[in-house]
């Protein structure tokens, strides 16, 4: 299971990745206002759109910068804290849908 959830922890960091690159690549000095349509926080995935009085909560694009940062986070966590029971089925739960999740795995509580 530790093998699984680093595997995706990397899908993700190579998307993200690629995300980074072709925002700083496409936009000067890596505007991610400009390449989200709206103001973006690597620290939040509340955005302020032009259209809205109020936050928004991004659900389809989250700033890749955050992203990487999960990923480094998740990967500390599966270091530091993988023999604590429950914890690596929690980390793999949201890649329930990849084909190499098992379903035998134990539940997260």
């Amino acid at each position: 299971m530790t093998r699984f959830v680093l595997a995706r922890v990397d899908e993700d960091e190579r998307v993200a990745r690629s995300a980074v690159d072709k925002i700083e690549a496409t936009y000067p000095a890596g505007d991610y206002d400009t390449a989200f349509g709206w103001s973006v926080t690597a620290t939040s995935s509340y955005a302020s759109s032009p259209h809205d009085d109020g936050p928004l909560y991004v659900l389809g694009a989250p700033d890749p910068r955050r992203v990487l940062a999960e990923c480094a986070a998740k990967r500390r966590i599966v270091e530091q804290f993988a023999d604590v029971d429950g914890l690596l089925p929690l980390l793999a739960l949201p890649y329930a849908g990849h084909p190499d999740y098992d379903a035998s795995w134990p539940p997260a509580a």
